[in-house]
């Protein structure tokens, strides 16, 4: 296999296949070097067994300040901020996954798992209701994920439409980098002013458990 950089972003072979570069190396070397949009190199690694051996050796970093940047605008990225663990190596990753992992009890989870369930039955029910033609992305698999993540962090219902919103405009594939950032400012906004909520009145759920127990997870 040649040993010069891939340079990204690789064109995808079809709609529902990788690029040929990266089905490549996986029959042959499963690690090669990758021009980043700014012109650092970088690499890209392939096969199941290879990636987690990379995630698993501490010779790598997590921090967001030393990885590369993908976008096309380039450039160094800022450190990752408080509590946005994974973009930090231990001890700092350590102390905020302690804090999250103790938040996914037993109890919490069941009830998670049920409200999930009836999420999922409303938007069919709604979908089936409306008849063909339907937008399966539109109307089930992006409002849901979003509704799931207001469920575990204790979003008020008033403000539920507008944070799924902002969730499904952050994942969108063809939102420009300054788009995606001020998507992302306006979350964290809400965020802070719900943690804000949550340290007066704390409520049972992720974020009014780690208001509680976090010390320094704000």
């Amino acid at each position: 296999m040649t040993t010069e950089p891939l340079t990204f972003p690789l064109a995808n072979a079809g709609p529902f296949d990788p690029p040929s570069e990266l089905m490549a190396m996986r029959e042959g070397r499963p690690i090669a070097p990758l021009r980043l949009p700014d012109g650092r190199l970088g690499w890209v690694v392939v096969r199941r067994a290879t990636v987690r051996s990379v995630l698993a050796d501490p010779r790598f970093s997590a921090r967001q300040e030393l990885r590369g940047n993908l976008s096309p605008s380039g450039g160094s990225l800022p450190p990752a901020p408080p509590g946005m663990f994974i973009g930090m190596d231990p001890p700092d990753h350590t102390h905020y996954r302690h804090l999250l992992t103790g938040q996914f009890t037993v109890r919490r989870m069941r009830q998670l798992t049920a409200r999930i369930e009836q999420l999922a039955e409303e938007h069919l029910d709604r979908m089936a209701a409306a008849g063909p033609p339907v937008d399966l992305v539109a109307t089930y698999a992006r409002p849901i994920p979003a509704m799931v993540i207001c469920e575990l962090l204790g979003v008020p219902d008033e403000f539920r439409e507008r944070f799924g919103q902002q969730v499904a405009e952050l994942s969108r594939q063809d939102a420009t980098p300054e788009e995606q950032q001020r998507t992302l400012v306006g979350i964290l906004t809400y965020l802070g002013e719900l943690v804000r909520e949550k340290r007066s009145t704390p409520t049972d759920d992720l974020l009014g458990g780690l208001v509680v127990d976090g010390g320094r997870a704000d």
